[in-house]
C-alpha cells in the first residue's frame, strides 16, 4: 500500500488567486478616482463611481467610525501607482 503525497498548490503571484480572477474589473478616470478616494473616500464615493455597490454601502455605514477613512487610505495607495492608459483611464 503505497501512500501518495498530495502537493499543496504554490502561489506565484497575484493573479493566482482565485477570487481576484473571477472579480469584475472596471474602468475609471484616474484623476476623478483619486479625488473621490481623497475627499470622499471614507464615506465610499470612489467605490460607487467602480461599480461596486456593497463596498460603497459598507463604506458608508463604518465611515463615521474612521474604518472607512482608514480603506480609503488602503484604495489610495492601490490606485497611484497603477499606470493610466492614453485615455487616462485604470483597471481597478
Amino acid at each position: 500500500m503505497s501512500k501518495t503525497k498530495t502537493e499543496t498548490p504554490v502561489l506565484r503571484n497575484s493573479a493566482d488567486i482565485p477570487w481576484e480572477e473571477n472579480r469584475p474589473r472596471h474602468k475609471v478616470d484616474k484623476r476623478i478616482y483619486v479625488l473621490l478616494t481623497v475627499f470622499l473616500g471614507w464615506c465610499g464615493a470612489h467605490r460607487f463611481l467602480e461599480h461596486r455597490w456593497k463596498l460603497g454601502i459598507f463604506y458608508l455605514l463604518v465611515g463615521w467610525t474612521g474604518l472607512g477613512l482608514a480603506f480609503a487610505l488602503v484604495d489610495l495607495l492601490i490606485a497611484l501607482p497603477i499606470p493610466k492608459d492614453e485615455n487616462g483611464m485604470i483597471e481597478i
